[in-house]
């Protein structure tokens, strides 16, 4: 006769594949025929979370996006370019020996082109000054004038501040675009629109 604990041993060892649901009585007095085998369920431990990498993921949807827009482009074809004929330049003009050298200048010459650029920058700054001092006078003066003369009569004041078309006559004659010269002799030659449509 077995033991109670090495008989519980050994049916563990036989069926580890399978789990044992032990009822909630006690050993005491207990027979074997408490013991039942429960169906295996298949579980298995949760997996563990990966974690993102945000740099991949940007990746992977700009990689992504690329390809629709490869599947789109060779849907539609290849584009056709339109030839940049300016673009061309003659080989000739391309040559080193038509390259101009810069002249040199002597220290003193660049220090007095210096101080004249300087003294030239402040005599201008000055200039602005004044002009605009001498702006901002008259038109403190004229609106003075203008607040006075409405104080002194309304109906000056409406005549004073109402545009007059007089002091400027513009008068338009004749047509606003030149006919075109039939013998006029062009001194650049003549001009020939050579551009094509795409």
């Amino acid at each position: 006769m077995y033991n109670m604990a090495t008989f519980v041993q050994s049916l563990l060892r036989a069926a580890h594949w399978q789990r044992i649901a032990v009822q909630s009585r006690s050993f005491a007095g207990s027979s074997v025929l408490s013991f039942k085998i429960t169906d295996p369920l298949s579980a298995e431990p949760p997996k563990k979370k990966k974690k993102l990498d945000l740099t991949r993921l940007l990746e992977e949807r700009e990689r992504r996006k690329q390809k629709k827009i490869s599947k789109i482009m060779e849907k539609l074809g290849p584009a056709e370019l339109k030839p940049i004929e300016e673009f061309k330049v003659d080989k000739k003009w391309m040559d080193k020996s038509r390259q101009r050298t810069q002249p040199t200048m002597a220290f003193e010459e660049s220090e007095r082109r210096a101080l004249l650029q300087k003294e030239w920058s402040r005599y201008k700054y000055q200039q602005h000054l004044k002009e605009s001092q001498m702006v901002n006078r008259v038109l403190s003066a004229q609106q003075y004038a203008l607040e006075q003369l409405k104080k002194e009569s309304e109906e000056l004041y409406e005549m004073a501040v109402e545009c007059d078309d007089s002091l400027l006559p513009l008068e338009f004659h004749g047509p606003v675009e030149t006919p075109a010269l039939t013998d006029y002799d062009s001194p650049e030659g003549e001009y020939v629109d050579i551009s094509k449509d795409f």
